[in-house]
């Protein structure tokens, strides 16, 4: 019983190391599209929201999606930030690759390289090199 209580209380202790870890985590900004929503958040090591921001959009091609994104990408990455995470409503590769959004532009749409024009559109508009991880 008494080495159960010693396992139990190393395990506490452990886990509270690990969640102080957690906090230390430089905040992340995430970015979502939904049907017609554009959603931009920050998130921080916690896990705790301390940011949010919903706009009403309706892109009608890809560029005008990458217009926004890298936009909104150029004027709020912090600079210690090179990686974003960017959701959407539909099926990516594991290339990055867009395979169709019929929530946002229909069936008229497919195989898009989103991530890779939005990489591309930020480093034209700041110089700065990124990474945007897709992601359904």
């Amino acid at each position: 019983m008494f080495a159960k209580k010693i396992i139990q209380l190393q395990l506490e202790q452990q886990l509270d190391r690990l969640w102080q870890q957690a906090e230390d985590i430089r905040p992340m900004r995430l970015f979502e599209t939904g049907r017609t929503n554009f959603r931009t958040g920050i998130v921080e090591g916690s896990g705790n929201i301390s940011h949010f921001e919903k706009t009403e959009l309706r892109p009608d091609s890809p560029k005008a999606l990458v217009d926004l994104v890298a936009g909104t990408i150029a004027r709020s990455l912090p600079a210690y930030q090179d990686t974003v995470l960017y959701t959407l409503a539909g099926p990516v590769t594991g290339g990055r690759v867009v395979k169709q959004l019929p929530n946002i532009w229909g069936p008229r749409c497919t195989d898009v390289p989103l991530a890779e024009m939005i990489e591309k559109e930020v480093l034209q508009r700041t110089g700065r090199k990124i990474t945007v991880a897709l992601a359904n």
